[in-house]
């Protein structure tokens, strides 16, 4: 059996999580109704040779800010997890002239290296009930993420979260 990771936004510090959800019934004494273990892993420590006891470190975390993972991994071997930004390369096809002077929604960092036309896009990654995938949207535009990982070396740069204006860059 799988285990889901997820990562997660502390109430307290603002700090990043990752690990294993647990949702509490709604109460008026919490904030908020996620909680993640604050290691990543299992954080169970096991103590005494005598008997065994056994503890869970759990941390309170903004449930808008709980992603899961992916399991897919950008360009620099960092898991993507719901929320993040990633930022892909694409290929202008068609020549020098009409790539200076066309307009492409949402791109930037144009650049010409022997001959090929490259710009980059930021997407969120999501998940699609529909498609019943994880996704890389940019406003209308959408790449399955393994395929934009793949074929357009995706990496991370920001999340949702605290990197919102990565969202709205382009020329």
């Amino acid at each position: 059996m799988r285990e889901e990771k997820y990562c997660g936004k502390r109430i307290d510090s603002g700090e990043w999580v990752y690990g294993f959800l647990y949702e509490s019934e709604k109460s008026s004494t919490y904030n908020a109704e996620s909680f993640i273990l604050e290691k990543e892993g299992l954080t169970i420590n096991y103590r005494g040779d005598k008997g065994i006891t056994t503890y869970v470190e759990f941390v309170q975390v903004d449930p808008l800010t709980v992603g899961s993972n992916t399991l897919i991994p950008d360009i620099n071997s960092n898991t993507i997890f719901e929320g993040n930004i990633i930022k892909a390369t694409h290929t202008f096809h068609g020549n020098v002239m009409e790539f200076r002077n066309k307009p492409i929604r949402s791109a930037y960092g144009r650049m010409i290296r022997s001959g090929f036309c490259y710009y980059h896009r930021n997407y969120v990654v999501e998940y699609s009930e529909k498609k019943g995938a994880y996704i890389a949207r940019n406003g209308s535009d959408q790449y399955y993420l393994m395929q934009l990982v793949k074929y357009h070396s995706a990496e991370i740069i920001g999340n949702i979260h605290d990197n919102p204006e990565l969202l709205k860059g382009g020329a």
